[in-house]
């Protein structure tokens, strides 16, 4: 299962803004994730033909946010470091919200009580 809202959340804090992700088949093969980036708002892309584990898109956003955070385009040993360290980042949100879980209440129904 793919923790989708905590993934996102903890990308916001790294992006430093809001921050959109996208799912889609429709990308071309060569393309795993591409992010678009503007001063208010981060829209990154997955192609979901890659991105089919917690682990892989973590991954892809890693990379992306990689980019965010640098203001640069390239992929050279300083974006690789950077990946690395938003994945770690990205992986330790997830242990947290995993080691703390999730509780699901039932909601109380009136004609239980009577």
């Amino acid at each position: 299962m793919i923790r989708w809202q905590r993934i996102q959340k903890e990308a916001s804090k790294i992006a430093g803004r809001g921050i959109t992700i996208h799912g889609t088949t429709a990308l071309p093969e060569d393309i795993r994730a591409f992010v678009k980036d503007d001063a208010k708002q981060v829209e990154i892309v997955l192609n979901m033909k890659f991105n089919k584990t917690e682990k892989d898109v973590v991954l892809s956003l890693a990379h992306e946010l990689a980019h965010v955070t640098l203001g640069d385009e390239g992929h050279g040993d300083t974006h690789t470091d950077e990946a690395k360290r938003i994945e770690k980042s990205l992986n330790s949100a997830l242990e947290r919200s995993k080691a703390r879980g999730t509780k699901v209440s039932k909601p109380s129904r009136k004609s239980d009580r009577t």
